[in-house]
């Protein structure tokens, strides 16, 4: 185990930017979501690094079936510049073995960004 904050910082500062995604199973029992949300919201030196503390959380959701549906919540994410950070309900370490669902709609929504 190595710690990557040299790796990600160095990205992030990268010119041109790169888009760079970070994310976590909410049951994760190797890498928990608390511990990683902490060394992102505090430990990654990047100009966008204020912005993105100051972000709202926004719910990750499949789209509504009808009026009545509101979508099924999959997790999580909050964004700013070139970094997003999701975390994934009702899975651990392997977010695409655990909500293979969860998954493709966050990797749709990257693809979006």
């Amino acid at each position: 185990m190595k710690p990557v904050l040299d790796e990600l910082n160095c990205l992030l500062n990268r010119q041109p930017e790169l888009k760079v995604i970070v994310y976590n199973g909410q049951l994760d029992l190797i890498v928990n979501v608390l511990g990683t949300s902490k060394w992102v919201e505090h430990g990654l030196q990047w100009p966008g690094a204020a912005k993105f503390r100051h972000a709202a959380k926004r719910s990750l959701k499949s789209k509504p079936l009808n009026e009545e549906d509101s979508g099924q919540l999959y997790g999580f994410y909050k964004t700013a510049g070139n970094f997003a950070f999701y975390w994934i309900l009702n899975s651990g370490h392997m977010v695409p073995r655990d909500a293979p669902e969860a998954g493709l709609l966050m990797l749709k929504h990257i693809l979006s960004l």
